[in-house]
């Protein structure tokens, strides 16, 4: 994250981020997607994205809403995958 874009979330020159970060409080799902979103809806800061999470992931199929959790057996695949994160772990 680039400093502009960090003192865009503190110090915010609309309320975007003040509004998300109430709306993820009430929301079910983990937060961990707040920063993903702000930015990529600020003009400004969306041309800066580069479309790869970085996350290895194997989801259930289907719907694909619960990572599936991972274990040794998954470790070719993980780093097959190139991927510096990877979630779900026990």
């Amino acid at each position: 994250m680039s400093r502009p874009f960090i003192e865009y979330i503190i110090m915010g020159w609309d309320n975007l981020p003040r509004i998300l970060l109430m709306y993820y409080t009430n929301f079910i799902s983990s937060p961990e997607g707040y920063f993903q979103t702000v930015v990529c809806n600020i003009p400004e800061f969306a041309k800066t994205v580069i479309n790869h999470d970085m996350y290895y992931i194997k989801w259930d199929n289907p719907p694909k809403q619960h990572p599936h959790v991972l274990s040794l057996n998954d470790l070719g695949r993980m780093i097959w995958s190139n991927a510096a994160f990877a979630r779900k772990f026990k």
